[in-house]
């Protein structure tokens, strides 16, 4: 069978319900657990942070972390030791909606798809942990930072496909102008707004996703 082209590749995207063209870093409000860990607040903060707002976006970064409690993150029998890394996700509108119900997520930020690549940012390769076993010393070092494990263990699955995560390791830089998204309440409109250049970055309120 051939390769599919480029453009047939692109027109396969636009065409699905699971593609997205953008990436986000949003920013949890709640754990898993639903106990809540940041407050709106903090969470504006945080996003007026990561943008360098007291800067005017003079350099806005991203800080990379080390994932800890996960039931996803594999471990190495050589004693390999996981690099931080900065967590993305890859969501349709819908999956953007499912986020912001289930984290209660308010703020956030948006990249393009090929900018991230561009950056080496690299969806998470997601393996059965009984595969995974198997293969695990085999795994260059450059794709580990990447892996991700689909857990069956006493009946119980934990499929870590479904959050369509990718990664950057390491800390990532970035310029405002890379960004096409600005996740925030409309009435944080007029803070982000300094940021926006013939209306780029997009100013969006989740809220606005029930209109869907």
């Amino acid at each position: 069978m051939p390769a599919a082209s480029d453009f047939i590749l692109e027109h396969l995207a636009k065409q699905s319900f699971d593609s997205s063209f953008i990436i986000s870093h949003l920013i949890r409000q709640i754990d898993t657990d639903g106990a809540e860990v940041k407050s709106d607040a903090a969470s504006l903060e945080i996003l007026k942070s990561i943008l360098d707002f007291d800067k005017l976006g003079e350099s806005p970064l991203l800080k990379a972390n080390r994932i800890t409690n996960d039931p996803g993150q594999p471990c190495f029998r050589e004693g390999y030791e996981h690099p931080p890394v900065v967590c993305l996700t890859e969501s349709t509108l819908m999956g953007l909606k499912s986020h912001r119900d289930t984290f209660h997520v308010k703020f956030g930020l948006a990249f393009a798809r090929s900018f991230i690549i561009s950056r080496s940012g690299n969806p998470c390769i997601n393996i059965n942990e009984l595969l995974f076993s198997e293969v695990q010393d085999e795994l260059p070092h450059a794709l580990r930072p990447f892996v991700r494990i689909i857990r069956y263990a006493n009946r119980e699955f934990y499929d870590s496909s479904r959050e369509k995560e990718w990664r950057i390791v390491n800390d990532f830089r970035f310029k405002v102008s890379s960004v096409q998204f600005i996740f925030c309440p409309t009435s944080e409109f007029s803070s982000f707004s300094v940021y926006q250049n013939r209306g780029l970055p997009v100013l969006f309120d989740l809220e606005w996703l029930d209109l869907l």
